[in-house]
């Protein structure tokens, strides 16, 4: 059987720029399908069609993760399977998005993470904190 590639598709997140703070959206492509997640659960869009996912949504690039030997049913089964664990009411912008899903599944599919700065993004209580207090401190240091 032919190995198929593996694309993770990434979008930037402008809402999120307003705020100056960069955010990602990702899609996993595979067989001309991409296959995401979000607030409705897992779903199918055209590769790289940002225009589907809505305004605020642009196409930043799209990153080779790997291949797969999986046929396009396999993955359609393996998505659907995955679904009950991806529902949209258990959709959650920091411990259960899009990037954890396309991480999941590229796991299963090619048995590779995607990008870690993808899928331990800024989106950290962590990191939120340490980012407030740098502009705090930034701030404190420009008022002087």
């Amino acid at each position: 059987m032919a190995q198929k590639p593996f694309i993770l598709n990434v979008y930037d997140i402008s809402w999120w720029h307003f705020l100056g703070i960069g955010a990602h959206h990702s899609g996993v492509e595979v067989h001309g399908t991409e296959y995401a997640y979000g607030g409705s659960g897992t779903y199918e869009i055209v590769p790289r069609d940002s225009e589907n996912l809505g305004r605020q949504f642009k196409f930043k690039e799209s990153l080779h993760i790997g291949f797969t030997d999986f046929t396009d049913e396999d993955v359609k089964s393996i998505v659907e399977s995955m679904s009950s664990d991806y529902r949209g009411d258990k959709y959650h912008l920091i411990n259960r998005n899009c990037n954890h899903f396309c991480n999941d599944l590229s796991n299963v599919l090619c048995g590779r993470k995607i990008p870690s700065w993808l899928s331990k993004e800024w989106l950290t209580p962590v990191t939120l904190e340490h980012s407030l207090e740098a502009s705090i401190s930034h701030d404190e240091a420009n008022d002087i």
